[in-house]
């Protein structure tokens, strides 16, 4: 029986970086094996979702992806609408800070998966020509980078001053330090 599974070296260097997360899910590793194509599907940096270039426009479509977005083990990043999974790229922060509002000593969030989530000032970070970076979803956890849009930037930026030893955020008469660091420091995991 003949082999009709593409050799590594022949497949685009997009699929084959793929392929090397062991941990995609199977039905997602054996299409991509057999050489099927996909189609580009995009999270840019302002938060838009995109599929071969062009804007999506539909509300419900973008809300749907955006509260469906999940990382495998390995690192990449998934549309999970259960039975089915769909490789997508990420080219910035998995989520997006709409718009924040202040409520009594606390700041509320709200995310691009349409959730609310109060801000840990700790976890503020500014990045020289993208603006403030925090995390979220933490759980149990470190959570993930969320890159603040600018209503939710402009929100906070009353409560941050630049003084000497850097930028500092002050909530209900508590000041945290909001350091300076690379695009890569903000986003990573």
């Amino acid at each position: 029986m003949e082999n009709t599974r593409p050799e590594a070296d022949k497949l685009p260097a997009a699929i084959a970086q793929l392929l090397a997360d062991e941990t995609l899910p199977l039905p997602v590793r054996q299409f991509l094996a057999a050489g099927g194509q996909l189609e580009q599907i995009v999270l840019d940096e302002q938060g838009l979702w995109s599929h071969q270039g062009e804007p999506f426009q539909n509300p419900a479509l973008i809300a749907l992806f955006s509260r469906s977005l999940v990382r495998t083990p390995g690192g990449t990043w998934l549309v999970h609408i259960p039975p089915f999974s769909y490789p997508v790229q990420v080219r910035d922060t998995p989520y997006y800070v709409r718009s924040a509002r202040g409520d009594g000593d606390q700041v509320l969030l709200h995310l691009s998966d349409d959730s609310e989530e109060r801000l840990d000032p700790a976890t503020l970070r500014y990045v020289e020509g993208r603006g403030l970076y925090c995390r979220v979803k933490a759980g149990a956890g470190r959570g993930s980078a969320a890159r603040l849009l600018r209503p939710a930037y402009f929100a906070l930026s009353s409560q941050i001053s630049e003084e000497p030893g850097g930028f500092f955020f002050t909530l209900a008469g508590r000041r945290s330090p909001v350091p300076e660091v690379s695009w890569q420091e903000a986003r990573a995991d």
